[in-house]
């Protein structure tokens, strides 16, 4: 997972600055970076909260995932309509697309070097990932509710960890 989500992170960098002109760059790191904490606040704190069963109406984590999705959906439907770089080129085959670069990289490096560049990648947010699958646990046999978690760890914890230019401008 770790691994398919650098890889996610470095192709949405590449693509942006394939598309964007020089003088755009700024304002689109800051788009990417908004837009990656609203789903962080929508998909930690506002999932949490509005399936606490504690609050009435709340939504069974089924809705709650189908919402999730759905919202996702509109991700892909973004790639889809999103336009090609000018200077990209199509790979002609999967060979092209997948074999290729990996061969790159490993002759670039080395072999030694190139696992543990992947290695290090695999394994850079591995601590963070265990945490995150353990804070919501721990925190609910504490006694806190799901809603006060969504709000504080999802929602209002997005801002105290940001400064307010920082987060909707991403520092531009």
């Amino acid at each position: 997972m770790a691994f398919l989500s650098a890889t996610q992170d470095i192709s949405a960098d590449a693509y942006r600055t394939d598309v964007l002109k020089k003088s755009e760059m700024g304002s689109g790191a800051a788009y990417f970076v908004t837009g990656y904490r609203i789903a962080l606040v929508i998909a930690g704190g506002v999932a949490l909260a509005i399936a606490d069963p504690k609050n009435p109406g709340h939504w069974a984590w089924q809705q709650v995932y189908w919402l999730i999705a759905g919202l996702m959906s509109l991700g892909i439907v973004a790639t889809l309509i999103a336009p090609e770089p000018k200077s990209y080129a199509k790979p002609t085959s999967m060979q092209a697309a997948i074999v290729q670069p990996f061969k790159d990289f490993f002759s670039r490096l080395g072999v030694v070097r190139a696992i543990a560049a992947l290695g290090f990648v695999v394994l850079y947010r591995y601590g963070d990932a265990l945490l995150n699958t353990m804070a919501v646990p721990f925190l609910l046999s504490a006694g806190y509710g799901q809603s006060e978690i969504g709000v504080i760890q999802g929602i209002l914890g997005i801002f105290a960890t940001s400064r307010g230019d920082d987060f909707w401008w991403g520092g531009v």
